[in-house]
């Protein structure tokens, strides 16, 4: 898929299984002009043989979409060990650095529970390109200090052409 043309694709694609040709081969059929999608297949190629590696595991979780809202658009903490995240196109994941979280309001919205944002000004934000590690609650010995993120909300009209990977 060329990245001109994500605009026009609805994308949500999901694969757990091995980082080798059969994902490749997979995502291909389930893009629309798979011929011209070569620098994405390769790059998730890549990524997903890079994470495989990295935690040394047999089995990945990918998935890619194509989004036009924030598919998390309140802040929180996953709980999982780690998840990698890319955006390909369109806004990137923000999050926060822990000065500016207040971990009490982390979890379901509820009125007596406080914003978990203390300070706006201190959003991070990823750029388009990045690859980012994002530590979550299930990885031994940081429980209580899961990166907190969110994903942006795009402008109208604006897509986001977005990669996470789980590793095991």
């Amino acid at each position: 898929m060329a990245l001109l043309s994500y605009r026009e694709t609805r994308l949500d694609w999901r694969w757990r299984g091995p980082a080798d040709d059969s994902l490749i081969e997979e995502l291909a059929r389930h893009l629309p002009v798979a011929e011209h999608a070569r620098p994405l297949l390769d790059d998730v190629r890549f990524i997903t043989e890079a994470m495989a590696f990295l935690f040394d595991t047999s089995t990945i979780g990918v998935r890619l979409g194509v989004l036009e809202g924030a598919m998390c658009p309140r802040f929180h903490v996953d709980n999982l060990a780690v998840r990698l995240v890319t955006t390909y196109a369109g806004p990137a994941s923000e999050w926060l650095p822990e000065h500016a979280v207040n971990r009490v309001g982390l979890g379901a919205p509820h009125p007596d529970k406080p914003d978990p944002l203390r300070d706006a000004a201190a959003i991070e934000h990823l750029e388009v390109g990045d690859i980012a590690l994002f530590k979550g609650e299930g990885w031994i010995g940081n429980e209580g200090h899961g990166l907190v993120h969110r994903s942006p909300q795009p402008a109208v009209g604006e897509k986001r052409l977005f990669l996470a990977l789980d590793p095991g």
